[in-house]
């Protein structure tokens, strides 16, 4: 069956519950980010989440990103991280980048690899409003099978995969052919995973100011 179809323009309290419930069954949706296009289900849904990696053909060692509506959502699930991690947490999100982060203990353990998961905050409000009131993180994952360049317009999409989304939220924007950027956090260290949107030297300045501030506060 063809997927539901929504503006993110047009989309009201209606279709926010229409959404949130096809998440809460564990049920697929695509949409618009910042970089690519992403597809969603609830984090915590594990069938969900199984059907990403089916869909996307995609090897099980290889966990998936997950996607919070605001940093502070996201701080409150990783409690455990010490104060380099959250102001280095704060200063690059919302953006095009997927930091990742020692997962909590209670973390869904398909989301997890070698004791990290990717995060994600957005730049885009009106989407991230859609799951403001949303109780659990979506996954974040391009939309293409393994090996096959990520779809990036509405047509692609139905290309790759049709039958097995419910809903599309589509949007009027142009995306670049570049993910966001991988960045680990260790306890009191980086280290850049892949060059995305951000570049290298983008991401060294940034740093460069987050120890700065930090050092000033200590001192």
């Amino acid at each position: 069956m063809r997927p539901l179809i929504f503006s993110l323009a047009q989309i009201g309290p209606d279709e926010r519950q229409r959404i949130h419930s096809v998440l809460r069954q564990g049920k697929v949706i695509v949409y618009p980010t910042d970089t690519l296009p992403g597809l969603g289900v609830d984090a915590f849904q594990p069938q969900g989440v199984a059907q990403i990696f089916r869909l996307k053909g995609r090897d099980a060692q290889k966990p998936l990103s997950v996607l919070y509506s605001s940093v502070s959502r996201l701080l409150a699930d990783f409690k455990h991280l010490n104060a380099i991690q959250r102001k280095t947490i704060s200063a690059f999100l919302p953006g095009p980048i997927t930091l990742l982060l020692p997962a909590p203990p209670d973390f869904p353990k398909v989301l997890v690899s070698k004791g990290f998961t990717g995060v994600r905050v957005i730049d885009y409000p009106r989407l991230n409003q859609v799951f403001e009131d949303y109780p659990h993180p979506i996954t974040t994952t391009s939309i293409n099978p393994t090996g096959q360049p990520p779809a990036t317009s509405t047509a692609q999409i139905l290309t790759y995969f049709k039958e097995e989304l419910a809903i599309i939220i589509e949007d009027q924007v142009a995306y670049s052919p570049l993910g966001s950027t991988i960045i680990r956090l260790t306890n009191d260290n980086w280290e850049m995973v892949r060059v995305g949107v951000v570049s290298r030297n983008q991401i060294e300045v940034k740093f460069h100011q987050v120890f700065q501030n930090l050092n000033e506060k200590s001192n």
